[in-house]
């Protein structure tokens, strides 16, 4: 079968949506924690199609492979992070906008929140731009960048173009 791959990768997603649902049902109010797995997932997937990619583009020059391994690293220990103080100030929820919890958390979440997306797009082009080395119609560009974004089905969209530059 030609998309073995694919299939494997997806397969381990499955399992990991499990991991997550095991996680929100032990941390029954803190259900939070339980996107962690997922989006680990996600972003490794994302880091290791782009050095795939990376292997093979000609003009490596365009390409900042130390600033996407470093937004991918950073991008894992931001949510880690933000999900733990998540939890810490402002989970369970109180009426009390004036509790130290959120004056200090929802500043940090709006500031940092910037950093997340800045990542998230400079991560997500990287991958785009590579693939559209190998496929350069616009449309195929969309179809990387919306799979990019909604990952578990993006995995039937990338992952065989990323395996057929890989060979």
């Amino acid at each position: 079968m030609k998309n073995t791959h694919t299939i494997r990768l997806f397969g381990i997603l499955l399992a990991t949506i499990v991991v997550q649902e095991v996680v929100n049902w032990a941390f029954k109010e803190y259900f939070i924690v339980g996107i962690i797995p997922t989006a680990l997932f996600g972003t490794i997937w994302n880091l290791k199609n782009g050095e795939r990619i990376y292997e093979k583009v000609k003009y490596k020059d365009e390409f900042e492979m130390s600033k996407f391994r470093t937004l991918s690293v950073l991008s894992i220990i931001y949510l880690v992070v933000y999900i733990v103080l998540f939890n810490i100030f402002v989970w369970p929820p109180d009426n009390n906008t004036h509790s130290p919890g959120n004056i200090f958390f929802w500043p940090f979440s709006g500031l940092s929140g910037i950093f997340a997306i800045y990542a998230w797009y400079y991560n997500i082009g990287f991958v785009t731009r590579g693939l559209k080395e190998f496929y350069p119609g616009r449309w195929d560009a969309f179809l990387t960048i919306i799979s990019l974004i909604f990952f578990p089905i993006g995995i039937w969209w990338v992952q065989p173009r990323v395996d057929l530059i890989k060979k």
